[in-house]
């Protein structure tokens, strides 16, 4: 029986955001993912304001300075009627390395993708003994008892079951979350579409297509904005196409992704397809925000209308809501609390 204050369920950046401010805290944690950890097609590639003041609060704020996005890149957003066609209008962003905080805030948004921000977070959350990060490890059930949660979770690779006695339990699972789910909390939601992100490797990318350099490529037609085209590591040519709605019932091997390719492009080119992900874009709330000692994390509670372009930010919620505090209690407080948004 293994026991700890906070049992945190997913190991995104929200999890993770969590589990480091936790450790920082000085509450002992467990953390489990059904994942390994890695990160091979980044849901996210910028860190916003707030989430970078949680950073220097942290003491990592320069780790994400200095990933491996070029700092001297051009963040600028362009519209385009194809990456080699015309290009109608663009929005100039200095690249990282121009870039001077604001008057509000000490720091800056952030280009960092995900599959180098996860990593970051980790490192920092294992730097306390009291925080462990269990992967490859799912939570099948919980129950609340008098003084806690218990939780019950299985090692996906040895099929070992384990319970898990704890103070409070998060659920950081996500917008299907299983937490959520288990506690009988609906959402309030509308489908506002089907995007597909398509992620693939092109050298030489903008040569090809007489493009001057930019962060985003925003495609626009005759049918109007239908897609974007993000470039998310620059150094190693890896590149996402987002189709902002490709209908219900899409599936990968439904979609053709040369098709949507050679439209976005402008014309046909050969490239390194490294994977392809459907989804739904909802807007959606959770019917309430907490059960006794079980709390459902921001993305388990609510969902944003992501369109490519957001960040990974901390969001304020004006009213006071439960938090779990150092001395490992759940107290109502009146001023704002950061949540994770991706």
């Amino acid at each position: 029986m293994h026991k700890t204050s906070v049992l945190i369920v997913g190991g995104g950046p929200v999890g993770l955001a969590l589990a480091c401010e936790l450790g920082w805290r000085g509450v002992a944690c467990t953390l489990v993912e059904q994942r390994d950890g890695t990160i091979d097609t980044p849901k996210m590639n910028e860190v916003n304001i707030r989430t970078m003041e949680f950073c220097r609060r942290w003491g990592i704020a320069d780790a994400v300075h200095a990933c491996p996005f070029p700092p001297n890149y051009p963040l600028d957003v362009a519209f385009v009627t194809s990456l080699s066609g015309y290009e109608l209008g663009r929005i100039p962003r200095p690249p990282r390395m121009s870039e001077t905080p604001s008057l509000y805030s000490p720091m800056r948004q952030q280009v960092c993708s995900q599959m180098w921000f996860d990593p970051i977070l980790q490192t920092f959350a294992r730097n306390f003994a009291h925080v462990s990060l269990r992967y490859r490890n799912r939570l099948e059930s919980f129950e609340e008892t008098a003084d806690g949660i218990r939780a019950d979770v299985i090692d996906v690779e040895s099929g070992r079951r384990e319970s898990i006695n704890a103070r409070y339990l998060v659920g950081c699972d996500g917008a299907n979350s299983l937490v959520r789910r288990s506690l009988g909390i609906g959402l309030d939601a509308k489908t506002l579409g089907y995007p597909v992100h398509f992620y693939f490797r092109a050298p030489n990318l903008l040569d090809i297509c007489d493009r001057e350099p930019a962060t985003f490529f925003m495609t626009v037609d005759r049918h109007g904005l239908w897609a974007n085209i993000r470039v998310i590591d620059p150094i190693s040519a890896m590149w996402r196409l987002m189709v902002l709605d490709a209908g219900p019932g899409a599936t990968s091997e439904t979609i053709d992704r040369e098709a949507c390719l050679r439209r976005a492009l402008g014309l046909p080119l050969e490239v390194e397809w490294l994977a392809t992900s459907v989804w739904t874009r909802r807007s959606a709330v959770a019917q309430r925000y907490s059960r006794g000692r079980v709390l459902p994390g921001w993305r388990c509670r609510a969902s944003n209308v992501a369109d490519g372009r957001i960040g990974h930010e901390h969001r304020h919620r004006r009213r006071g809501r439960s938090r779990v505090e150092a001395r490992g209690e759940v107290e109502r407080v009146g001023r704002r609390q950061p949540t994770v948004v991706l």
